[in-house]
C-alpha cells in the first residue's frame, strides 16, 4: 500500500500543507496554515496510508448497525417465517429467509438517535436481522448471483429478440405470399 504524508508546500503560495504519495504527486492541498486544515490532511494521509481497508469496512458496518433505530419499510424477494412457538406477523415474531433464485429488495429506514432506543416496545431485533441475513447472502457468493442476474438479462434479451424476428420473417411471408404489388 503507498504511504501518504503531510508536508510543507514549497511551490505554492498559500497551499502550506499537502499530502503527497511516496512518487511525490500531490494528491490534497490544503488552502490555509489552519489547525483544522492540518488535522484533516493528517487524518486524510492516515486514512490514505491504510494497509487494512477492512478496518474502515468494519468500523462502517459497526456504525452502521449501532443506529439507534431502523424500521422496515417492505421487502420482496425475502420470505418472512414465524419464529418456533409465535404466529404473529409483528415483525418481532419473524426470521427473514433469502429466497433463492430471486433478487432481494428492502426499504429501511435508519436513525442515529431516537427516543424508543432499548425500548421493549419498539423492537428493532428482526430489521438487524434482515439486514444481516441480506448481507451474509450477498456476500456468499457475489459473483454467482451477479451471473444469474445477467443470465437472466441476456435471456430476456434473447427471447424479446427472437420474437421480433419471428414477426419479421412473418410479415415477409406475408408478402411473398401475396406476391408482387401491381
Amino acid at each position: 500500500m503507498p504511504k501518504f504524508t503531510v508536508q510543507p508546500c514549497q511551490a505554492d503560495e498559500g497551499a502550506t500543507y499537502v499530502i503527497c504519495h511516496e512518487s511525490g504527486d500531490i494528491v490534497l492541498r490544503t488552502w490555509s496554515n489552519s489547525k483544522e486544515e492540518i488535522e484533516i490532511a493528517e487524518r486524510a494521509a492516515t486514512a490514505l496510508s491504510s494497509d487494512d481497508d477492512d478496518k474502515i469496512d468494519a468500523a462502517r458496518w459497526r456504525a452502521l448497525m449501532s443506529s439507534q433505530r431502523m424500521h422496515l419499510m417492505g421487502c420482496a424477494g425475502i420470505e418472512l417465517v414465524n419464529k418456533p412457538g409465535t404466529t404473529g406477523r409483528k415483525t418481532a415474531d419473524l426470521i427473514p429467509i433469502m429466497k433463492p433464485g430471486e433478487y432481494q429488495h428492502f426499504g429501511m429506514e435508519f436513525w442515529s438517535k431516537h427516543e424508543a432506543f432499548g425500548n421493549p416496545e419498539f423492537p428493532d431485533d428482526f430489521e438487524r436481522s434482515l439486514l444481516i441475513a441480506y448481507v451474509d447472502h450477498l456476500r456468499k457468493s457475489p459473483g454467482e448471483l451477479a451471473y444469474e442476474a445477467y443470465k437472466r438479462d441476456m435471456v430476456k434479451r434473447d427471447n424479446d429478440l427472437m420474437d421480433e424476428i419471428e414477426e419479421s420473417f412473418a410479415d415477409e411471408g406475408e408478402a411473398i405470399a401475396r406476391g408482387p404489388a401491381i
